[in-house]
């Protein structure tokens, strides 16, 4: 069985022809093995000399997986220009596939979705995030873009086949399908284990005067809404409380929240660490106190269940699935500094409040580990080819 994924990305590539990505790797891709062993990847691409791209990406087996370099739809000028050869690209990679696997919200998504649809091409989609909120907090170009994108993923979502939702209730109600669907994290905890939760209490009951929030995110994208963090750390400094370290791993240029964090006065409580792989990251999560998702839109955020899986008490927006995740106690409005330096304040009030988010998190985490969604999702793609067969 041929199988082909299709979306924006991007991957890297170096100047030797290898191919890297961070959430696009060949764990991510071996998943698809179950449909079958022959696996194309119709995805855009950066061009990319960078000596860090080992350190901080990790690589795609290009022997193993076929790469499909797609043009860039991701602007106005992406549209005019590149749909044209996408689209041909598109279609050649379809006719020879068996089935057709579309991650959406993405440009190339939906171009493969409007061509699978007409040619009847059996086809999953995975809805990831919601492009509505996600565009709407990004620019004014994507105010104007996000009905155009949340038309045209509802219409798509609505005609699947099938359908695997990251979220359990979210994104079911805002982009239906009647058909045949689940609701599956793509978020896979491989590392769990009660030392970590141990571990975490004993770091809490030795917790010393200065307490570290640390955030997993691209700093340059507004939706991720680090900013609101930064603010929210003013308002504690201003009631007294001065013990505040804000650690925000990921990559992205640094220029727009140091601006904010020197206007605030608080730059010295700023920490941007930069990208991490995927073990540095654990490392780093077992060392912070509090872990932070302010964002102004998310699906269902891989990096809280990472922190939960290190029983790591967590705050977060009332936004996409992040609900689903934290304690009801510890959410806040996006945007709100004052709701989030208050649900900090609850939170480090008590030795106790910490601990009891730590074992709430750890052991809410256990459904997303040892195996339990991975089996949960070869079960539906099992079914899928099985429908195929008949």
């Amino acid at each position: 069985m041929k199988v082909l994924f299709c979306h924006d990305g991007p991957i890297e590539k170096d100047e030797l022809g290898n191919y890297y990505g961070i959430g696009f790797n060949d764990e991510l891709f071996e998943k698809y093995e179950v449909l079958g062993n022959d696996i194309s990847i119709a995805i855009r691409v950066h061009n990319t000399i960078n000596e860090k791209l080992e350190k901080n990406y990790l690589p795609l087996n290009k022997n193993k997986y076929k790469i499909v370099e797609c043009p860039n739809l991701a602007s106005v000028n992406g549209i005019m220009f590149n749909k044209k050869k996408c689209t041909q690209i598109l279609k050649n990679e379809i006719d020879k596939a068996d089935i057709i696997i579309i991650r959406l919200p993405s440009n190339i998504g939906n171009l493969a979705a409007s061509i699978v649809e007409k040619k009847q091409k059996n086809h999953i989609i995975e809805l990831v995030g919601c492009p509505w909120d996600s565009l709407r907090h990004h620019s004014f170009a994507g105010k104007i873009v996000a009905p155009i994108m949340y038309l045209k993923t509802k219409k798509h979502v609505r005609r699947a086949t099938n359908v695997i939702y990251v979220t359990q209730k979210f994104l079911q109600g805002r982009y239906p399908n009647s058909n045949n669907n689940i609701g599956c994290s793509d978020v896979i905890i491989d590392n769990l284990n009660i030392d970590n939760l141990s571990k975490r209490i004993e770091k809490i009951k030795s917790m010393k005067d200065k307490i570290i929030i640390g955030t997993i995110g691209i700093v340059s994208v507004k939706y991720k809404g680090q900013e609101y963090v930064i603010k929210a750390i003013s308002e504690l400094m201003n009631k007294g409380i001065n013990n505040i370290e804000y650690q925000l791993v990921g990559p992205g240029d640094t220029e727009r929240l140091v601006k904010i964090a020197k206007k605030y006065n608080v730059l010295d409580r700023i920490n941007f660490i930069g990208p991490l792989n995927h073990n540095e990251i654990f490392n780093w999560l077992d060392e912070i106190d509090i872990y932070a998702q302010p964002s102004n839109t998310e699906g269902l955020p891989r990096s809280v269940v990472e922190a939960m899986s290190r029983g790591c008490p967590c705050i977060g927006s009332k936004v996409g699935g992040i609900p689903e995740l934290i304690n009801n106690e510890y959410l806040f409005a996006k945007k709100n500094k004052k709701e989030i330096a208050k649900v900090l304040i609850k939170l480090i009030s008590n030795e106790e409040n910490l601990i009891k988010e730590a074992n709430r998190n750890y052991n809410n985490c256990i459904s997303y580990c040892n195996g339990a969604l991975e089996e949960k999702k070869r079960i539906f793609y099992e079914e899928v080819r099985k429908e195929m067969d008949k």
